[in-house]
């Protein structure tokens, strides 16, 4: 053998071959029904696609599956947050407990009780979102409470920047209907047996 039967264009891979296998075969349009359509001139075809109910379905349960994890992910980073105003309680209880009147200009004890009050409230409630979102990436990861995960993706969408991308996600996959399907057959499962 020589050099010349292996010249690079002989064995160069064609632009189809270069990019990565996806499972788009499963999605490939029927080519007697295309056939069909342009011999009648139809205008507004839209080919069949080949459904594979097997594939959606696994694709379904992995990505619901990576929002369990995002919910409990961002549930441990919300509460790491939420933990900061605790400066602000120790700050107003030294305030309204007098460890602060060492100085001439102490601060007045309302303005201790100010801080301890929203500490507190801001405390509260980050804990609470927290709790509520680890108990959705549960409830997803059980495929229970459908309704809960719900909303809990509607009220990340308001916190900023990292509940508004969870939450946009929870809502895109929670809204499909072969999603919904999948939380009901769980819950259908669950009082049955």
């Amino acid at each position: 053998m020589n050099q010349d039967n292996f010249s690079k264009e002989k064995f160069r891979p064609t632009s189809t071959d270069d990019r990565a296998r996806y499972r788009f075969e499963d999605y490939e349009f029927d080519p007697m029904q295309k056939q069909q359509a342009v011999m009648t001139n139809q205008p507004n075809y839209v080919p069949q696609q080949n459904f594979n109910p097997d594939f959606e379905r696994a694709k379904d349960e992995k990505q619901l599956d990576q929002l369990s994890l995002g919910f409990k992910v961002y549930a441990a980073i919300n509460a790491l947050f939420s933990s900061f105003p605790i400066i602000h309680l120790i700050i107003g209880i030294m305030i309204v407990s007098g460890t602060m009147n060492g100085g001439t200009d102490a601060p007045p004890e309302f303005f201790g009780w100010f801080f301890i009050i929203f500490a507190s409230v801001f405390i509260i409630f980050g804990y609470a979102v927290s709790v509520c979102n680890f108990y959705a990436g549960r409830f997803i990861k059980e495929r229970r409470n459908y309704t809960f995960c719900f909303v809990m993706s509607c009220i990340n969408c308001t916190f900023m920047p990292l509940g508004t991308v969870l939450g946009i996600l929870g809502i895109l996959v929670l809204v499909r209907d072969s999603v919904k399907d999948i939380f009901k057959k769980n819950s259908e499962e669950t009082l049955l047996g």
